[in-house]
Formats: C-alpha cells, sequence, structure tokens
C-alpha cells in the first residue's frame, strides 16, 4: 500500500471514531431525557423499538463519519502533497537568513 492510500485509510478511521463519538453524546442526552421522563421522551416506543433505532443510528453515523472522512483524507492529500499548496506555510514559517 502506498502513503496515499494509507493517509486515506486513517482519515476514513477518525471519522469513524468521530462518528461513534457523536452518537455516544447524543445517546447520552437522549438518555437523560428518558430517564426524566419516559412517557414523554419515548414518543410511545416500546423499549425493543429505541435499542433497534440505537442500532441503526449507531451504524449511520460510524458509516458516515468513516464517509466524511474518506473524502476529508482525498481532499487533503490533494490539497498538501499534490498540488503543492504546502509550499505556502513553508514560506510563512520560513526565516529569511
Amino acid at each position: 500500500m502506498n502513503l496515499r492510500g494509507l493517509y486515506i485509510i486513517l482519515f476514513a478511521i477518525l471519522g469513524a471514531i468521530s462518528g461513534f463519538f457523536v452518537h455516544g453524546l447524543t445517546e447520552i442526552v437522549y438518555i437523560k431525557f428518558l430517564v426524566s421522563d419516559y412517557s414523554s421522551f419515548s414518543f410511545g416506543i416500546s423499549y425493543r423499538s429505541i435499542k433497534i433505532i440505537h442500532a441503526v443510528f449507531l451504524f449511520v453515523f460510524v458509516v458516515s463519519g468513516a464517509h466524511v472522512g474518506y473524502l476529508e483524507g482525498k481532499y487533503w492529500w490533494e490539497m498538501i502533497y499534490e498540488s503543492n499548496r504546502k509550499s505556502f506555510f513553508k514560506k510563512l514559517f520560513h526565516k529569511n537568513k
């Protein structure tokens, strides 16, 4: 595997982890609402159905995060390494001697 592929895969993994993290934060907030008043915040859905919704949303968040990470990895690889945009930063931080 070349460096470009590794770079993009690592960005996709970072995106999946970020999606998992966002899903966890969303769950924490929703569970606090459920514990405070289950009948109002369950919207009449059974506990079994809520568990199914949890699994579906977990899948959606993680896959979406991985997809966004993949796209970001491709974008930043092109921007930094192929179009030589990093030269701007070299000029910015390079001290004149």
